[in-house]
């Protein structure tokens, strides 16, 4: 990915959206197969994480909080009360 560093983390949000031509959820499979550093997070409309190098703090990050069920459960059970709670945060 041009115009960012080699050791960036980069977000994609809306990866569970699945409308019209909205393409965010395909592009999001087709990255992660290139840089296989990378988490999602389907609650709401999704949430993507992914890192463009395989080592360096980004890298350490995403393969720590995949590895801790317990953060990785209460992200997923806010994110779930919060959408629960409607316009009030989204």
């Amino acid at each position: 990915m041009p115009k960012l560093k080699s050791d960036a983390v980069v977000l994609f949000h809306d990866i569970s959206v699945f409308r019209d031509d909205f393409g965010v959820n395909q592009y999001w499979k087709e990255i992660i197969t290139k840089y296989p550093i990378n988490i999602s997070f389907y609650h709401s409309n999704g949430l993507g994480v992914l890192s463009l190098n395989d080592k360096g703090n980004g890298a350490r990050l995403i393969e720590d909080l995949k590895n801790d069920t317990s953060l990785i459960k209460s992200f997923l059970s806010t994110g779930e009360v919060l959408f629960q709670m409607g316009p009030l945060f989204f």
